[in-house]
């Protein structure tokens, strides 16, 4: 969440500062494909009841870390089907671990190793 707040802090910045603004519109959903620090090879989503609100719009998605790539290529397909305007998706780390799926996202904060990591400040 830390990571979403001080990008948004900068979405706003950066609307205050320039003369055209970029109208926001803040969502949550919570996908899980985790069970402590295990992958459990299935995917829940949790909340985003409604994503037909999605038609026609640009949508940024906000992740953590990007593992394997399959839980963000199941959301992304899953939006699909409501037709947004365009997809795009930050990811402040992605993992370089064999088991990786080949998805990238449009935007990387930091490429790690193949280890569970812990924090952001």
């Amino acid at each position: 969440y830390k990571f979403f707040a001080d990008l948004l802090d900068f979405i706003k910045a950066l609307n205050r500062n320039t003369e055209q603004s970029i109208p926001l519109t803040v969502d949550f959903i919570r996908l899980k494909s985790y069970c402590n620090d295990q992958s459990t090879g299935q995917i829940r989503v949790i909340g985003g009841d409604d994503f037909g609100t999605l038609t026609g719009k640009n949508v940024l998605i906000v992740e953590d870390i990007i593992d394997t790539g399959r839980t963000m290529q199941t959301l992304l397909s899953m939006l699909k089907d409501y037709k947004p305007n365009m997809v795009k998706v930050a990811s402040l780390l992605v993992k370089r671990t064999p088991r990786s799926v080949g998805y990238r996202p449009d935007y990387i904060g930091f490429e790690i190793p193949d280890e569970f990591v812990v924090g952001y400040a």
